[in-house]
């Protein structure tokens, strides 16, 4: 008879379907979103505050390190290793709808065809060109006095697209060269962004994780950490780019340097191992004193920033909803 497990999932947990797909494998599982003893959340999700007696289960898809005194258990981008607690799991993995890039990508070096050396130079694909690293915008402005970049996406559109393409995979499949830069650099950070330009049967030009080549053979790509200067990595995208055989050379090497499936084998143990054992001993974060403590001034906080960036209110709106939270937190009461 299989185990039965009460769980909920919060908005932005995004690993929402490949975390069944597993769970039901195992367990008999029961959707509540009122008393759940499990609750899979992110850093975004301000609901989390509600569920002090569940088991909360955290995935970090953005640039953070988990929050270990808010979640018992984490899985996210950075290289981190903490007990029982945490398992390194990037987003391309994580999440369902990037399943057919990972599939393409493994087969791009098997799919060559005659003509990709002759294709347009290069492209990108940015919807939000503030806010992250400059590294980005930089590139692709410096590649643009080489030869033309073709821009698909809101930020920089220069193919008449203004709100940008519709279809990511159709348009990066035109070009040789895909600029696949993460918003912002760190170990660990790799999005969904270098396997799309594999998938497109380009050769991705890479910024972000500087540790990048544990994941991905080095000479499948351009990997713009290797170089000290921006006009480094132009003339090395310059160069391949006259040299056709070289080109295809670059194409023919396999993009994972990695075992995906060994990877969704791990994730899979990791999560059998929270349900696996009884729900009181599966708790791992300080739900007394301090740590009951941190969490209350974590929800101030968070309900403070989410009412003035979010919701519009005024100053004063906000203080009084402040006030009234920390006159029942002084009570003892709920958050």
């Amino acid at each position: 008879m299989m185990k039965e497990i009460r769980i909920w999932f919060c908005e932005h947990y995004v690993m929402k379907q490949r975390t069944l797909s597993i769970l039901k494998k195992r367990y008999r599982i029961i959707i509540d979103k009122k008393a759940p003893r499990y609750v899979f959340c992110s850093s975004k999700d301000l609901d989390i505050y509600r569920y002090r007696d569940a088991v909360r289960i955290c995935y970090e898809m953005e640039n953070l390190v988990p929050d270990f005194s808010l979640s018992d258990y984490a899985m996210g981008n950075a290289y981190l290793t903490f007990e029982d607690r945490y398992l390194r799991v990037t987003d391309y993995m994580a999440c369902e709808q990037y399943r057919t890039d990972l599939e393409l990508a493994a087969r791009r070096h098997l799919e060559i065809v005659p003509g990709m050396a002759e294709r347009k130079f290069c492209c990108m694909v940015v919807s939000n060109g503030t806010g992250g690293d400059d590294f980005r915008n930089r590139l692709f402005h410096a590649l643009s006095e080489y030869k033309r970049v073709d821009s698909g996406g809101r930020y920089g559109n220069n193919i008449g697209l203004p709100q940008g393409v519709a279809d990511k995979l159709a348009f990066q499949k035109q070009y040789k060269f895909v600029i696949a830069c993460e918003n912002s650099s760190s170990p660990g950070y790799t999005t969904e962004k270098i396997v799309q330009g594999f998938s497109a049967g380009a050769v991705p030009i890479y910024w972000g994780n500087p540790r990048i080549e544990e994941e991905f053979h080095g000479k499948a790509f351009v990997n713009a950490h290797r170089f000290r200067a921006m006009d480094e990595v132009v003339r090395e995208v310059a160069a391949i780019d006259k040299d056709p055989a070289r080109y295809l050379r670059m194409l023919e090497e396999p993009a994972f340097a990695v075992d995906i499936k060994q990877w969704e084998q791990a994730v899979e143990q990791f999560l059998w191992h929270i349900f696996d054992q009884e729900w009181e001993e599966a708790f791992r974060r300080n739900r007394v004193f301090w740590g009951r403590m941190y969490e209350k001034r974590r929800n101030i906080g968070d309900t403070a920033y989410n009412a003035i960036h979010k919701t519009g209110m005024g100053m004063r709106t906000v203080v009084r909803k402040i006030t009234r939270k920390l006159e029942n937190c002084v009570r003892g009461g709920d958050f």
